[in-house]
């Protein structure tokens, strides 16, 4: 009979097996790290045209779909990440996306609206960087995309805020001086006309200093 010695192979496969084990436990706090970030990874390997590569192995992605709002693990395709956003969005990205391949620009950003299933809006702020072979070409794109919903609603909440009256709603002075410029502009350049009524309330200081503003108010 023979023996064989396999001390090391065995030791270099449990070695293997440790560091699998190690990098797809770094995978699972990378995931948690960027869904709790609202950020997702990717990379895509590009055609010669510009177009997606389908080879697998030219693609990942952590939290895209998440970020999209499909359900984790969904396979992101081009299709899926176009069909959330609008037409126009979809082109201005694509558009931008093909010049910096032309220019070979190796990085570019952008921010584009997305709509999920449930029709609640989305804004995401994309940045991504382009790779080139040893041919100097470009074979893949990598980024990140991030949510910037929150800072967008309270981006729109400061501008309707700075533009309109807190107890009324309406716009107030500073957007009717606007709208005014805006209008005597518009007169002026098609030869329009337009009129402007101005309605003031006499005496209303004496209803607040006798009931008081919360009175005035109503």
């Amino acid at each position: 009979s023979m023996y064989l010695d396999v001390t090391e192979q065995k030791e270099a496969q449990r070695n293997f097996e440790r560091s699998t084990a190690q990098l797809e436990q770094a995978q699972k706090y990378l995931h948690v790290a960027l869904s709790a970030s609202n950020i997702a990874i990717f990379r895509h390997g590009i055609g010669s045209e510009g177009t997606f590569a389908s080879q697998e192995h030219s693609s990942w992605n952590f939290n895209l779909a998440e970020i999209y709002g499909y359900p984790a693990g969904t396979e992101m395709t081009p299709e899926r990440l176009f069909q959330r956003m609008s037409k126009e969005d979809r082109d201005a990205q694509s558009a931008k996306a093909q010049e910096s391949i032309r220019n070979n620009q190796y990085d570019f950003h952008d921010e584009f609206s997305i709509q999920w299933d449930d029709q609640s809006t989305h804004w995401l702020l994309s940045k991504c960087t382009l790779e080139f072979d040893d041919k100097g070409q470009p074979d893949a794109v990598s980024g990140a995309v991030i949510d910037i919903t929150d800072r967008k609603m309270a981006e729109e909440q400061m501008k309707y805020i700075a533009t309109h009256d807190v107890l009324t709603a309406l716009p107030n002075r500073l957007m009717f001086s606007n709208l005014l410029v805006h209008n005597i502009q518009k007169a002026k350049r098609y030869e329009n006309h337009f009129a402007l009524f101005f309605i003031d309330l006499d005496h209303f200081k004496a209803i607040n200093d006798a009931l008081g503003h919360q009175a005035g108010d109503q």
